[in-house]
């Protein structure tokens, strides 16, 4: 039996349990940083194909880690994304229309079947529980943890209408802004108060304008929240959420540079306090082109279709894009028909656990273990990965066409 066949062998075996996983995360949605029906279910899975774990993970009880060692060679770990979006249902519950269900069960997946194929992989497979992807507010220090430092490799995916090879990923600051007011009763002295709203609003215009006049690629988004409940006075303070984003980090940081000097040039005309922290960085993606030609030669071993670019290229946000800055990291977009940003929620929820997401399930643990096994047994293959990831030798958008799938030595 071939390597192919026998990973295929494998998977089927074991197929029915990862979907199993794929329908209780469905059905059981949790959002980030407070996932532990997930993390419950997925440990319990890893430790019955007897999975080393440690929970909690960097002080988080959402966050794990589980290995299993199958003798000398690398370490190669598969990111687990289990988070769900918050009100995103047709009644406005919680429901998993990112797909995070989905990729749980494909991380899980690919480590259980490379645990059994031990004559072919060498080294340690390890899953990481990555809780709250989603979650924009403090930064999840699971994602920059020293732990990334002792793998050789990362691997993470995501769902996407159609299957991309070559994923590039925006760079985003999250900020929290307080904005001072003064507190006056708001139905007898209104004039002798400072609306701390009124200043937020003139803000937000403010940011629009800069927005409209500034580059194609630039992205701003917040949310606006305050905890004062008392309508007969003029709120004193208040408080915005933001996130911002654009082509590169250097345009990301000059951004936000001109969005804080905005909103404090306003703030010094009311006479109010202005204050800001940071709340996370959302790091680009760091492709290494050795990594993206392996996989790519796994699909074609597997003669599944891929493209390596989206007709309109976009860009997402990947909080574990952190990841890459630590080892390397290799992530791209498997495609499930219906998955689309363009589609209803209700459409986005139900591709993620529909009969094709399942079917591409199988499909994406095979890929990812036969590439997982091509790594391990190629160490002049790991030494140039390494290599040009100490050098920072990243690729551009513009070069993968030039790219040549990975082949194996022969012999």
């Amino acid at each position: 039996m071939g390597i192919r066949d026998r990973i295929s062998e494998v998977e089927s075996r074991y197929h029915q349990e990862f979907v199993d996983a794929l329908e209780y995360l469905t059905e059981h949605p949790e959002v980030g940083l407070d996932e532990p029906l997930a993390v419950s279910y997925l440990t319990n899975l890893l430790k019955a194909h007897d999975f080393d774990l440690q929970r909690p993970f960097e002080g988080l009880d959402s966050a794990f880690t589980a290995e299993f060692r199958t003798g000398e060679g690398p370490k190669i770990a598969f990111l687990a994304k289990y988070d769900a979006l918050p009100h995103f249902d047709k009644d406005g519950k919680d429901a998993h229309g990112c797909g995070h269900n989905w990729v749980a069960a494909w991380a899980v997946g690919t480590a259980i079947c490379l645990s059994q194929l031990a004559d072919y992989f060498k080294g340690t497979i390890a899953v990481v529980g990555s809780p709250a992807e989603n979650f924009y507010g403090p930064e999840v220090k699971s994602l920059r943890s020293d732990y990334y430092k002792t793998c050789d490799l990362v691997c993470s995916t995501h769902l996407a209408e159609e299957t991309l090879l070559h994923s590039f990923a925006r760079p985003i600051t999250a900020l929290t802004l307080r904005i001072g007011g003064l507190a006056k009763q708001a139905f007898s002295w209104p004039e002798e108060g400072i609306n701390s709203v009124d200043i937020l609003v003139e803000i937000l215009s403010r940011f629009k304008d800069i927005k409209d006049k500034g580059q194609e690629d630039d992205r701003i988004n917040y949310l606006i929240l305050n905890d004062e409940t008392n309508i007969s006075m003029l709120p004193s303070r208040s408080k915005l959420r933001l996130a911002i984003g654009a082509v590169d980090q250097a345009r990301t940081d000059s951004l936000t540079e001109e969005l804080l000097i905005e909103a404090q040039k306003i703030c010094d005309k009311y006479g109010v306090d202005f204050t800001y922290e940071v709340n996370n960085r959302f790091e680009a993606l760091h492709n290494i082109t050795d990594l993206q030609e392996v996989i790519q030669s796994s699909f074609e071993d597997f003669q599944l279709d891929y493209q390596l670019l989206p007709k309109k290229l976009g860009r997402t946000q990947l909080d574990n894009a952190a990841i890459g800055r630590i080892t390397p990291l290799l992530y791209f977009f498997f495609g499930v028909p219906h998955f689309s940003s363009h589609q209803p929620n209700v459409g986005r929820i139900a591709a993620s656990h529909s009969k094709e997401a399942k079917e591409q399930l199988a499909k994406a643990i095979k890929i990812f273990a036969d590439t997982s096994i091509k790594i391990s047994e190629d160490k002049a293959l790991r030494q140039r990965i390494r290599k040009k990831f100490e050098a920072k030798d990243f690729y551009h958008y513009t070069d993968v066409h030039q790219f040549k799938p990975y082949k194996r030595e022969e012999g």
